[in-house]
């Protein structure tokens, strides 16, 4: 009897001591394949991490030299289109008073331009033969030549606003064009006026009331100027 009590006590034990044992084995293997796993984990994590800090930084310096490339654009245009502007709606073009010079000064005022040289040349032997006359075919030549200097003004505004739409937000760069198209259109008035002979009185009522606009949407336009460059936008 006591060897039967024995034996289930010792089988008792031993069974207790395996089922620890194997319990411990596994929560062991467990803990070992959780731990590789929370590795494997945090590796990932940390490689996900440094390509988003990656793209991150990217983004930023991306955006930087983008907001960057802005702040160089947007004064030179608006410099560019107010210059522009100022000759192209300029109520009067003074001209020199050809009567009170020197043939040297008339060709020193006549040195460049983009007037074929000949009709210089004629206008010059007018003057010398009828000052008068000759004075009013000078005051026409000049007149002409600072149409061309103010249109190549203007072509050199229009297409820098076109090769920089891409810095320009969708608002802003609308509204460089309206005013762009309204002083194309003063341009080509004036040109009918200055090489065409053109008098008529409705084009010029049609001059007064663009530019009367054009001053007003001058000013909306820095105002969006301003705008882009204070509020940071996502590109």
């Amino acid at each position: 009897m006591n060897n039967i009590l024995e034996i289930f006590l010792s089988t008792v034990v031993s069974t207790a001591i395996l089922t620890f044992i194997i319990q411990l084995i596994i929560k062991n293997s467990l803990n070992h394949v959780f731990d590789k796993k929370l590795e494997k984990f945090k590796t990932d994590l940390n490689l996900i991490i440094e390509q988003e800090k990656y793209h991150y930084q990217r983004r930023f310096h991306d955006f930087s030299l983008y907001s960057n490339r802005r702040h160089e654009i947007y004064p030179k245009y608006f410099s560019m289109l107010v210059k522009a502007q100022s000759r192209i709606t300029a109520i009067i073009v003074e001209n020199p008073d050809f009567t009170k010079t020197t043939e040297k000064n008339i060709r020193r005022i006549f040195s460049e331009g983009d007037i074929e040289k000949f009709k210089i040349e004629d206008a010059i032997q007018l003057w010398k033969k009828d000052i008068r006359a000759g004075s009013e075919e000078l005051s026409k030549l000049y007149t002409k030549i600072s149409f061309l200097e103010t249109e190549k003004m203007f072509i050199e505004s229009h297409n820098y606003l076109l090769l920089s739409e891409l810095y320009f937000s969708e608002k802003t760069y609308f509204k460089a064009k309206e005013i762009d198209t309204m002083l194309n259109k003063i341009l080509i008035d004036r040109k009918m006026i200055i090489f065409d002979g053109i008098r008529e009185k409705e084009i010029r009522q049609d001059i007064s009331k663009t530019r009367d606009s054009i001053n007003q949407e001058i000013l909306v336009l820095k105002k969006l100027l301003k705008e882009d460059l204070v509020h940071i936008e996502e590109i």
